[in-house]
């Protein structure tokens, strides 16, 4: 609800805009009172509120000066002046000090309502269009962040990736750049696969105090592959740097590795997915975390599925559809599709659907978050779908199931 403070000297009528008028018909709380501008200029700072309602003559400070104080520190905070006096000195000077409203008294009530409303739909529609930036921003990172997975599995699984689709997502220096490629693969525990996974950028950005040209990602399950490309003067410095950084990463998120093994390209001819061919080799004996990973290739269906998988279960919550998931792959949408069902048995969309559901139940059970705040949590920006759905799959709405599970 938008928060609000009245500024007013004369007690009675600082008691009638408080009690009298019904702010919760336009959403707004009154959070604090003050009997002059110099009480008002320190309510505003602790309190912070979004609208101040003022008296322009009052003493110690009036609503000019107190204005001039508060813009310094809360220039957004909309201010609207109230005045006994139709001076069109206050008006001017309320215009330059960026004063929401003017109004003289007597005020009349539904002109007030009006006119702190419309300071409301403008707090609501900043406060909207910040959400859905933060949430652009937030897609535009999660997708970059799963196209350049992607597309480092399917190098190193020796599937060609042409290099248009690498500067896509800023790995141009994969294929070209001074300098030669190395890599280091950690394996660790596979139950905390989806912990290291999202918190690896801690990983890329301590990796880039040494290396500017690095990037990581968790390839399969217990398996964490960092790939940098540095000057060959300094590869192998650069290398045992970014092994430790690997280690001190995993043993930071509680999470020790079994076995780290890292190598560069000495003459500056190998790509990516040779120098992975060449760890591997490097690592028949390794204990029983690597058994069976030699045989990538012939896994292929099984990596893109499981890829796809991954993305769901971390990025429901995102506006997730087939075509995405395949842009951020670099498959066709029908590709992914059709092996998706064909080792799964049910498509994308049903899949994407349960986790949805698995989640939407799970926070209903263990949280009191409006249902609303939950539907937008499990990729449902349309509560009214939400409901339907919920119903359709369970044969009782997300409240009747809250009821059921809580007891209440």
């Amino acid at each position: 609800m938008t928060t609000m403070i009245i500024v007013e000297d004369e007690s009675f009528e600082r008691k009638a805009l408080k009690d009298c008028i019904d702010w919760e018909l336009i959403g707004v709380q009154v959070i604090g009172e003050a009997a002059n501008g110099m009480q008002g200029f320190n309510m505003a700072m602790e309190l912070r509120p979004d609208i101040i309602l003022t008296d322009v003559n009052m003493p110690v400070m009036n609503a000019i000066e107190m204005t001039e104080q508060i813009r310094q520190f809360q220039p957004e905070t909309k201010i609207l002046f109230i005045s006994s006096y139709d001076d069109f000195e206050y008006a001017r000077q309320g215009i330059n000090l960026n004063v929401f409203a003017y109004l003289t008294k007597p005020v009349n009530e539904m002109q007030l309502l009006r006119s702190v409303k419309k300071a409301v739909d403008q707090i609501t529609e900043k406060e909207l269009e910040r959400k859905l930036y933060d949430k652009i921003k937030d897609n535009y990172e999660v997708n970059l962040k799963l196209g350049r997975q992607a597309l480092i599995s399917r190098m190193l699984m020796n599937i060609k990736v042409e290099q248009e689709q690498a500067n896509q997502v800023n790995l141009g220096w994969l294929y070209e750049g001074e300098g030669n490629l190395g890599e280091i693969i950690a394996i660790f525990d596979e139950a905390r696969t989806e912990h290291i996974d999202r918190n690896i950028d801690l990983l890329i950005k301590e990796c880039r105090n040494d290396c500017r040209k690095v990037v990581s990602i968790c390839m399969n399950k217990g398996r964490l592959i960092t790939v940098f490309r540095t000057g060959k003067e300094r590869i192998k410095e650069t290398m045992e740097r970014l092994e430790e950084a690997v280690r001190r990463f995993l043993e930071g998120q509680e999470c020790k590795a079994v076995r780290v093994e890292a190598i560069f390209d000495e003459a500056g001819d190998m790509d990516a997915g040779a120098l992975y061919d060449r760890i591997r080799q490097k690592s028949l004996s390794w204990p029983n975390a690597l058994q069976g990973q030699g045989t990538d290739r012939k896994k292929g269906k099984q990596q893109i599925v499981a890829e796809i998988e991954h993305i769901i279960r971390t990025q429901y919550a995102s506006c997730l559809t087939i075509d995405s998931i395949a842009k951020s792959m670099h498959f066709t949408p029908n590709y992914i599709g059709m092996v998706f069902k064909a080792i799964n048995g049910i498509g994308i969309n049903r899949y994407l659907m349960n986790v949805r559901m698995e989640n939407a139940q799970r926070l209903l059970k263990e949280s009191d978050l409006p249902i609303g705040d939950i539907a937008l949590r499990c990729g449902y920006e349309n509560v009214t779908y939400f409901y339907s759905s919920f119903k359709k799959e369970t044969g009782i709405t997300p409240s009747e199931y809250r009821m059921q599970e809580q007891g209440t």
